[in-house]
């Protein structure tokens, strides 16, 4: 038993130092929530109207940028995109597109909130009418 001890107590130590490294190395995971107040979904914009893109992403670590795309749904020809490198956890989305489309058709917002450097991202879509 004597000779046990002190074998028990160094295999504990040790299995307790490395835990606490483990946890060291584990980082935090930036997310978003991106919530889109305007357009609202299967709205309708005119052409030459100007669309208002309003909202807000909140991030729980400084975000790298965001980006607003349209597209077109029946061939997802891209018809607008902006894109703005920013650093915060807040943004409240402002964004004005003058509807350049001249027919009856089905378009997709996709909103993207660059996370970090790597590349991840998590988005929103929201798809609408423009109409003549």
């Amino acid at each position: 038993m004597k000779k046990t001890f002190p074998l028990v107590l160094i295999f504990c130590l040790v299995a307790f130092l490395v835990s606490c490294q483990q946890e060291e190395v584990q980082e935090e995971k930036n997310s978003a929530v991106i919530t889109i107040t305007d357009p609202i979904v299967d709205g309708h914009i005119h052409h030459n109207d100007t669309l208002k893109i309003r909202g807000t992403i909140v991030s729980t670590m400084d975000m790298h940028g965001y980006n607003a795309s349209i597209r077109r749904t029946d061939n997802w020809t891209e018809v607008f995109y902006f894109d703005d490198h920013y650093h915060g956890q807040n943004k409240n989305l402002n964004i004005d597109w003058p509807c350049n489309v001249n027919e009856n058709v089905q378009l997709e917002l996709k909103m993207t909130a660059v996370l970090d450097h790597d590349g991840n991202a998590t988005f929103k879509k929201i798809k609408f009418f423009c109409e003549m």
